[in-house]
């Protein structure tokens, strides 16, 4: 369980520090997101709105799940199943709003999957775990 533990602070962090970059390029400078990310076909006027809401939601959630994980909370896996969610639905959203299509939606809405689905086979092996020891 280590490994699957390890595995998914790499993931949450890996994915924490890419919607942190995201999220402050969108809100330092906007103006220089390129046309192709298709904001003009979102209801935002600008990148500004869903930069921070990627920085705090994606990014935030991705972080504690790594922070709840290192610091072996008992249920920090479901805290890292909940940023995977987080992940996937950030994606779903994005392309119903601008389109679908990049890599890097592939990408990440893969790696949400990943995040997900390992986050609850460590539940399920943490919870059979605690049986056995009562």
């Amino acid at each position: 369980m280590v490994v699957l533990r390890r595995l998914l602070i790499i993931l949450d962090l890996f994915v924490a520090i890419g919607a942190t970059g995201g999220g402050i390029w969108g809100i330092a400078a906007p103006r220089t997101v390129p046309k192709e990310i298709g904001i003009e076909r979102s209801p935002f006027p600008s990148p500004v709105i869903p930069a921070i809401i990627l920085l705090v939601t994606v990014g935030g959630s991705c972080y504690a799940g790594a922070i709840a994980l290192l610091r072996g909370e008992t249920l920090g896996w479901l805290v890292s199943l909940a940023s995977g969610v987080i992940l996937m639905v950030w994606i779903v959203v994005q392309v119903l709003m601008i389109g679908g299509g990049h890599f890097l939606q592939y990408l990440y809405f893969a790696l949400g999957g990943a995040i997900t689905a390992l986050a609850a086979l460590l539940g399920l092996n943490e919870e059979t775990e605690g049986e056995g020891a009562t």
